[in-house]
């Protein structure tokens, strides 16, 4: 997992890892291409976020973020692209690991869709890639599955069919218990119903 006295350095290396190389990290890019090896992808995203023996570092930790929220909003694409987007208003220091995390746990679609346009606007070579992505899973392929016939390396015991950003999800969930999102219980809420809605897809 990640501890409290990492949260900032992880922030600072999701804020800043470059497309290019996100797109290496695990032949990610490569595997978008060909449309292939995604589940093994997924499956690995898994161990490194949920990591609790310290085997991954902090840069594979902010990498299998990132692909995991590229992942998350390609296959949200629609809501991220809703026509009516709601005005929403986020103090503080804003960088990419919060606006994801609010993204995820936005209680309705028009503010999901306002943040996810903030997001495009601040972040515009990523979500150039997500359209991309997006567009080859509407056009090629179903949602990926992460398929789990044993524990996961972090301990986290998963069996079955998992829909691809539930492990990514699950990560978001500790990272709430780290570092509270703005708006406090409502934002835990709905990032919590995110995750049952995905867990539900199995």
């Amino acid at each position: 997992m990640l501890a409290e006295a990492d949260f900032a350095e992880f922030r600072a290396l999701v804020e800043g890892q470059s497309l290019r190389h996100l797109r290496r990290y695990l032949d990610y890019g490569k595997r978008v291409r060909q449309a292939s090896g995604l589940t093994e992808l997924h499956q690995w995203l898994g161990r490194i976020l949920l990591d609790r023996e310290a085997v991954y570092g902090m840069e594979d930790k902010a990498f299998a973020f990132e692909i995991g929220a590229c992942e998350w909003f390609a296959m949200h694409w629609e809501q991220l692209n809703y026509p009516e987007p709601g005005v929403v208003t986020v103090a503080g220091a804003v960088d990419k690991v919060l606006l994801v995390r609010l993204i995820v746990a936005a209680r309705s679609t028009s503010e999901r869709a306002a943040l996810a346009r903030l997001f495009s606007e601040r972040y515009g070579r990523t979500w150039a890639w997500v359209r991309e992505r997006a567009t080859q899973l509407a056009g090629n392929e179903a949602p990926d599955s992460v398929q789990n016939s044993g524990p996961i390396e972090a301990g986290v015991i998963i069996s079955g069919w998992q829909p691809a950003t539930v492990l990514f999800m699950r990560f978001l969930e500790q990272l709430e218990k780290l570092d509270p999102l703005p708006g406090g219980t409502a934002a835990a809420d709905a990032a919590q119903r995110e995750l049952e809605a995905a867990e539900r897809e199995e």
